[in-house]
């Protein structure tokens, strides 16, 4: 290894564990050393005799880059790295022949020249075979059960495409009758490494579970691929010769660690029983079915989601077996300190208009008034995204608008540019969408449009560039090479183009994040650009733009929830026991149209409903937690506590019978000393010395009779243990004794007359378990009493989330004063007391005193026979009438006033309830005589 270059030390643990582990997954955070990581793994195995040739699969624009850190480290390594036209039809073959018959310390490729090499068709007619049986009998499954209409398509489409890759398998055979390719079981690889692993996680997930998100039902030919390759090297090396690299193992969604638990760890899952998605579902995770606000915001909508998680110290326990886990706050790395801005802009009346329209459309998607091939969700997210960041994207005969993201991005990118002039610092700017198109040049794109203005403002045009004009990977690395050095200053690009492997940093001073990325896997790889080992910069931005009243807000709140979901899996700490995951990106109906009207209280709405949802699950496990408490207090204490006290007994009864039959003799000097006694095979032995001498012919394997006697009351024989193969000395009164067989037969006859130590230490232990044991079961008893500590949190979070959702039921309405608002919301909060066949459910009466209990009742009961009892015309009566009621029962008239003022949907005021009634009426007369 190059000596100039000295690995962090936890490089050199993750090394360790690839060379005396099994499989292994580099779960290391962006910037942290992975590429070195891989290669001296591969080196140290071959020079340690663990692999004869390691083949390193890296994404396409990175094998040179690659390859050239390779020989930095090793500079005496002898590799070979694929060029694209190593892998053209005329060139194919003798490449692959290449790698096969020379002894490579490594072969560099990319992923899709890897895909090109084939495993033999005879494994994959094999694979798939086994494919086609695992989904018919899962269809089999699925068609008992009338509810798995959606699955049944998934099951049969992969069925389908199983049938065809079996076919194409059995052609090839014939095929390649005459000219055999070589196969990638023939190139002599024994040690795979896989460089951004998390680009093979879709592979389709068999699974009896109906219609359920958050479950992957994508399946590429790629990661299929990498799986039988896999399975071939797991085969070949007994679980030791693949190592996985990423920094972003879960990218989206925690089923991927199911995808990575099947690459690296199928035997564990094996052992532990999981044969199947739905078992892994079974044990760690659950479908929970969620609510989503309607559009027209009546109550919810139902949605079921893979997304609750639990076991999860179990889960990261085995994934750990495996993974290698670095997280940022794990590492001390030489990066820049990174400043967050966010920058909110106003949108333009054409856009919140846009907005409004496509909720509208929402909603007829929603009512299933839409052909899904004409309009969907998905093609309205996508729509939304692309009017958060310009709305000349929609419609380019739109105006500029001088206070667009676009505009605001360019404006700070300006001031930085001017501002490190000497420095000749240099800025990315991250763009998924509006992307030029050659097809269509005269088309408006956000991309065309910066660099012009940019141009227009004084920056040479050459300092700007698009990482798409690169068209292969020696024009991509020449670029960089000129970001790097400062030529150029300001470089767009996407996601995937300037995302994972694109090493700029050494100027960069700034980021711009001009949308929103669908992953959090996605934002994490962008800052990862900037904050970086071999950054000048000490200090740097990171810009986000954001788009009021549009998509934008709600998708960077999504995927930050997510990126915290997932950063609390995968770190360093031991997870909770139980999480929830969130994995879709496709906005809602609901959520769209909370967007266009731009109510708060959306938002609010969503934050109550989360806290809620997290206390509730934590009641629930409180309640749990509870139950199994009194199970203890009501059954396993007291058991224990009687089992304790029965053992404890059995030794007083054993300490009884020793010292009953412990006799005291004289000595000749008059000293009073301890007589020995033991039977042996019948025979009485007062002499301590002869008896061990009997014990030993009795105890000899050659003895024709069997071992027994008496020692102080207590029954001596011989027994076998056949589980450790050896005999030993069984001593029994109330309880039995072991002593094993080994050494002197003097050192037998110390153990023998030492079992009194052995009881005095059992009833010792026993005294302090007892103890313990009514201890605990006084705890477990006020504990069992004790409320949940949180109730007050959780009751105030559930009303409010109930008077959000009345509130947004009476703006549908059309109502818009305050006070038409609050009224709704109080008829709506007396209306829960009646169920919907009309009659009255005394279990939701809920109030803070009798005399509130008592104004909901009659006033529920004033609605159920006449839903009009609270309409302008009725309402006077009808207040009147409760309070009249009220007065009958003797309460006090000020409470019975005040109470009405903030109960009744009427509005009506204290001093208005006063004046209905009348002081002195009959009815106020006889209460206040009462």
């Amino acid at each position: 290894m190059n000596p100039a270059i000295e690995l962090k030390d936890h490089q050199k643990a993750a090394i360790a564990h690839t060379l005396y582990g099994g499989n292994t997954l580099f779960a290391h955070s962006v910037g942290a050393g992975k590429t070195y990581e891989m290669i001296a793994s591969a080196m140290e195995a071959k020079r340690l005799g663990l692999s004869q040739k390691a083949l390193m699969v890296v994404p396409k624009h990175l094998t040179e880059q690659t390859g050239a850190a390779f020989m930095k480290l090793y500079p005496k390594a002898k590799i070979l790295v694929a060029q694209p036209s190593d892998f053209e039809k005329k060139n194919r073959k003798a490449f692959v022949a290449k790698v096969a018959t020379q002894n490579w310390d490594a072969v560099i490729m990319g992923y899709t020249q890897f895909e090109r090499i084939p495993i033999t068709p005879e494994r994959r007619i094999a694979l798939q075979e086994q494919r086609i049986g695992e989904y018919e009998d899962m269809l089999d499954e699925l068609r008992a059960n009338e509810d798995s209409r959606y699955s049944i398509k998934q099951v049969e489409l992969m069925l389908k495409k199983a049938k065809e890759r079996l076919e194409k398998a059995q052609d090839e055979v014939e095929k390649n009758k005459d000219d055999m390719p070589i196969y990638f079981e023939e190139l002599g690889i024994d040690r795979l490494y896989v460089d951004e692993a998390h680009n093979f996680k879709n592979i389709y997930v068999a699974t009896k579970m109906n219609n359920v998100a958050g479950i992957g039902t994508s399946d590429s030919v790629r990661a299929n691929d990498l799986m039988d390759k896999c399975q071939y090297i797991n085969e070949k090396t007994n679980y030791k010769g693949l190592v996985f690299a990423t920094g972003t193992p879960v990218s989206n969604s925690m089923t991927e660690l199911y995808i990575m638990q099947k690459y690296l760890q199928p035997q564990v899952l094996k052992e532990a029983g999981i044969n199947s998605f739905d078992d892994w579902a079974a044990t760690f995770g659950e479908a929970v079915t969620g609510f989503e606000l309607k559009p027209e915001g009546k109550g919810f909508m139902e949605k079921t989601r893979f997304s609750r998680f639990f076991n999860l110290p179990e889960l990261m326990a085995i994934v750990k077996m495996t993974a290698d886990i670095k997280t940022a706050d794990m590492l001390d790395l030489d990066v820049p300190d990174c400043e967050m801005v966010v920058d909110q802009i106003e949108p333009t009346e054409t856009q919140s208009d846009l907005v409004n329209h496509l909720a509208v459309r929402a909603e007829s998607i929603r009512e299933g008034g839409v052909d899904p091939s004409e309009d969907n969700m998905l093609k309205i997210t996508n729509e939304g995204r692309m009017l958060a960041l310009d709305e000349r994207i929609i419609d380019p005969t739109l105006p500029d608008n001088p206070g667009s993201k676009v505009n605001k991005c360019i404006k700070n990118v300006l001031e930085i540019y001017k501002a490190t002039e000497d420095k000749k610092s240099t800025q990315l700017i991250f763009c998924d969408k509006s992307v030029p198109n050659k097809k269509e040049p005269n088309k408006f794109n956000v991309y065309d449009d910066i660099r012009r203005k940019l141009v227009e403002a004084g920056v040479p045009r050459e300092e700007i560039a698009f990482v798409q004009e690169a068209k292969d990977d020696e024009a991509k690395e020449q670029l960089f090479a000129k970001v790097r050095a400062g030529k150029v200053r300001v470089l767009l690009g996407g996601t995937d183009n300037l995302g994972v492997g694109t090493n700029v940093q050494d100027k960069l001073i700034a980021t711009h994040d001009l949308d929103v990325p669908w992953r959090p896997a996605d934002l994490e790889q962008r800052m990862g650009r900037i904050v970086r080992r071999g950054n000048e910069n000490k200090n740097v931005k990171v810009f986000r733009y954001v788009t009021k009243g549009t998509f934008d807000a709600y998708m960077w709140q999504l995927i930050e929830n997510k990126q915290r979901f997932i950063s609390q899996i995968m770190s360093s700490k031991i997870p909770t026991r139980e999480a929830e995951d969130c994995d879709e990106v496709v906005l809602s109906a609901a959520e769209i149209k909370a967007l266009a009207a731009g109510d708060p209280l959306i938002k609010e709405k969503m934050d109550v409903d989360n806290a809620y949802n997290r206390l509730k699950m934590d009641k629930g496990s409180y309640l749990k937690n509870r139950e199994i408490m009194s199970k203890q207090v009501k059954v396993d204490l007291p058991n224990r506590i009687a089992q304790s006290e029965s053992h404890l007994e059995a030794q007083l009864k054993n300490k009884e019978t020793w010292q009953n039959n412990t006799h005291k003799t004289t000595r000749l000097d008059g000293e009073a000393q301890e007589a020995f006694a033991m039977t042996i095979n019948g025979v009485k032995y007062l002499d301590e010395k002869k008896a061990v001498e009997a014990l030993e012919k009795a105890l000899d394997p050659m003895a024709t009779k069997k071992f027994t006697g008496e020692y102080k009351g207590f029954k001596l024989s011989t027994q076998f243990d056949w589980m450790n193969n050896c005999p030993y000395i069984q001593a029994v009164n109330a309880t039995d004794f072991r002593i094993d067989i080994y050494g002197s037969k003097k050192r037998i006859m110390t153990a023998i007359k030492g079992i009194d130590k052995q009881i005095d230490k059992q009833i010792t232990e026993e005294k302090e378990n007892l103890a313990t044991l009514k201890h605990n079961l006084e705890v477990a008893k006020k504990t069992m009493e004790a409320p949940y500590p949180r109730e007050d949190e959780f009751q105030k979070l559930k009303a409010r989330s109930e008077e959000i959702d009345m509130i947004l039921a009476a703006k549908e309405k059309g109502l818009t004063s305050a006070k038409e608002i609050e009224g709704d919301v109080r008829r709506s909060r007396i209306l829960k007391l009646v169920d919907k066949d009309g009659h009255m459910d005394f279990t939701k009466l809920e109030g803070k005193n009798d005399i509130e209990r008592t104004y909901l009742f009659r006033a529920a009961e004033a609605l159920t026979k006449n839903d009009n009892a609270y309409s302008p015309d009725n309402a006077m009566s009808t207040d009147k009438g409760i309070a009249d009621c009220m007065i009958a029962k003797g309460y006090d008239l000020e409470n019975i006033y005040k109470t009405i003022e903030e109960l009744s949907p009427s509005m009506i005021k204290a001093v208005d309830v006063k004046r209905l009634v009348g002081e002195k009426t009959e009815t106020a007369q006889l209460a206040m005589a009462r």
